[in-house]
């Protein structure tokens, strides 16, 4: 489970040499800013994980377009599959 407490504890973890699949404490810190904290696909904010929308296993980046935070259950449901996310209105984008 991901709160803001964890995320900052896992983002001062540094990464291994030659780990590229770590997602930077910059765009955590983003994401979790852009998607306030929620699961973009049901707005939960129970279970919450940084999830690659297009996995790095298919080429995916580790950069905030590509990250998004998703509950538990919305990231199993998921899997490997492409879901595009919730469109988010006027007052939910960052300035």
């Amino acid at each position: 489970r991901v709160t803001p407490e964890r995320a900052v504890k896992t983002m001062r973890a540094a990464p291994e040499a030659g780990d590229d699949q770590r997602i930077s404490h910059d765009t955590r810190m983003f994401v979790w800013a852009r998607d306030h904290g929620r699961c973009r696909n049901c707005g939960s904010t129970k279970d919450l994980q940084f999830d690659h929308i297009i996995p790095r296993s298919w080429g995916g980046a580790g950069n905030a377009e590509n990250v998004e935070l998703l509950c538990q259950d919305c990231n199993l449901k998921k899997r490997a599959q492409l879901c595009p996310p919730r469109k988010l209105n006027a007052k939910e984008v960052p300035i």
